[in-house]
């Protein structure tokens, strides 16, 4: 191995031979055994009973692209495993909204399931379970988010079987796992029984990366090596849907990483779910055959131009309200505008500001929000806070949603005031943490190479951030008066430095010695790919970091 990695591989503290092994090459025989999991055992032998029957299963999933990913998944995977009589159900984001609906159970019956298999919801559906047992359907519960509380006792569902890895009493360690992933589990919980059926579910791990990198779930354990399994089989995916995507954004017929799923795939996928005009991520992942999937593809590419000009104008009218609200706590904020893009209008604030964002989008009288944040703000637990004056609220620790009467913001707003004045302490600035110093020479091909296999990057196993010192500005370019891009030399090479949306961030002068911290990165033109590297901080040389 190339010098630099060793130094990088020890800063991440792996200094061990056994360790650097098992991190590079992370082994599907190291997967936790999935009958682990509380209520699996139950689970899987319903399901059994119902191969043996073929009796019709329903496949119940949340809207976004965890929840539509894991439809797919299971829908695939439990028809490999030979179960014939597989549907599903999606509710609509805006005239149904999130988790599962009873009247929706009653459409289900009606047409003669006999299961229904949540994905990615289901851990507060308290009435609807009882509803499902009077319809007679079995409700087999996967799940990742919190359970609701009361009197500080957690209210489980009265399900067939409930299989979530953050329910009390759950000792599998496989928290966490997204929806989709606990949907995987469950097929290797079935598989692990049905050993006279020979089956791969490999190929189900394109749609497992997916939703698992969209979700932001840590990155470590089985959700690094089933994701570092599935980015290889995606790049080469069989699903002519997903091919024809890959294909139109320009990412088909090379490696992909979590970087080109986050921010290059995922967000064309998201624009249908958040506009819900006719098309849909699952359509898209369930497509089998190629014409219709290159259709799809120019739709999903239209549809997602128009989800910019929604975002920017509801970003517009948040962040023009933003400088009274800045130095709060945090930041409750509410405007006119399209409810499929508050989510990323809220992501937006809270790494604006570095604090958590509660946004709301208004039409008419009603308002869907969408909070973002740390790990530590704990976004359900402040929507409990102020649960009175919502009508549905839920998510995870850094993404949450909500709705509420129009009449009710001011009182919200109040009480998630109220709450983070009792909850949050002001931290000091904090200097941005690097890995290792480096020279620009260090990073070559193979090195590039190497840390390939140590990837995929994402949330607890982040990008490698490096400071380099003492190159020279050679070339210095605003592109679109907004991105930086810089030439820097050392020892009569030269290299390419990006910094995005950086206008009024950086005063850089050709001709100066820098230092900065930065990101190693290919990128892909025409075919051809040079390394480039992702600007994060830089300085004149003389001011240190």
């Amino acid at each position: 191995m190339p010098p630099l990695i060793w130094r990088w591989l020890i800063s991440r503290g792996l200094n061990e031979e056994d360790k650097i092994e098992k991190f590079l090459a992370p082994s599907l025989n190291s997967l936790t055994h999935p009958f682990k999991l509380s209520g699996m055992e139950q689970a899987v032998e319903r399901l059994i009973l119902a191969h043996v029957n073929q009796e019709k299963i329903c496949v119940y999933g949340d809207y976004d692209l965890d929840g539509s990913s894991g439809i797919a998944l299971l829908v695939d995977g439990l028809k490999r495993l030979g179960f014939n009589n597989v549907s599903f159900y999606q509710p609509s984001r805006f005239l149904e909204g999130y988790g599962i609906h009873a009247e929706a159970l009653e459409v289900i019956a009606q047409r003669g399931d006999k299961i229904v298999i949540s994905v990615d919801c289901g851990i507060t559906a308290i009435e609807e379970a009882k509803k499902a047992k009077t319809l007679g359907l079995d409700l087999i519960v996967t799940d990742h988010h919190l359970a609701r509380q009361e009197n500080g006792e957690e209210l489980i569902p009265e399900a067939l079987a409930v299989i979530n890895p953050n329910q009390r009493g759950c000792l599998s360690g496989l928290g966490h796992l997204s929806g989709v992933g606990v949907g995987f589990f469950l097929l290797l919980g079935i598989k692990s029984v049905l050993r006279d059926v020979k089956c791969d579910l490999k190929p189900c791990l394109d749609l497992f990366c997916i939703g698992t990198i969209t979700d932001m779930v840590p990155l470590r354990a089985e959700n690094r090596i089933l994701v570092k399994h599935g980015l290889r089989i995606l790049s080469q995916t069989k699903r002519p849907g997903l091919k024809a995507l890959l294909t139109r954004v320009n990412l088909w017929g090379r490696d992909l990483d979590s970087t080109d799923i986050g921010f290059t795939l995922a967000p064309k996928l998201n624009a249908l779910s958040r506009l819900e005009l006719g098309i849909r991520p699952l359509d898209v992942m369930m497509c089998d055959d190629p014409k219709a999937g290159e259709i799809l593809a120019e739709q999903v590419i239209a549809l997602n131009d128009k989800r910019k000009d929604l975002q920017k104008e509801l970003e517009g009218k948040i962040l023009a309200q933003l400088d009274t609200e800045k130095n709060k706590p945090v930041i409750v904020l509410q405007a006119h505008g399209h409810a499929g893009v508050v989510g990323l209008v809220a992501t937006k604030v809270s790494q604006l500001t570095g604090k958590a964002a509660f946004i709301v989008a208004l039409s008419e009288d009603q308002g869907i929000g969408s909070a973002r944040g740390k790990e530590e703000d704990n976004l359900p637990q402040a929507l409990a806070s102020a649960a009175s004056h919502l009508e549905r609220f839920g998510g995870h620790a850094q993404a949450a949603g909500f709705s509420l009467r129009a009449e009710s913001f001011d009182a919200f707003k109040l009480a998630i005031s109220d709450h983070y004045k009792e909850n949050y302490f002001q931290q000091e600035a904090f200097e941005k943490v690097y890995d290792t110093e480096a020279k620009l020479t260090e990073f070559s091909e193979a090195f590039m190479s190497w840390l390939k296999s140590a990837g995929p990057f994402g949330t607890e196993n982040p990008n490698p951030l490096f400071r380099i010192t003492n190159p020279i500005v050679s070339e210095v370019k605003w592109l679109k008066n907004q991105h930086l891009k810089l030439v820097l030399s050392e020892n009569g090479l030269n290299y390419e430095a990006l910094a995005f949306f950086a206008q009024g961030q950086y005063q850089v002068k050709k001709g100066e010695n820098i230092e900065l911290l930065a990101e190693p990165s290919w990128n892909y033109f025409r075919g051809r790919r040079k390394l480039q590297f992702l600007i994060r901080d830089l300085k004149p040389l003389q001011v240190k970091f």
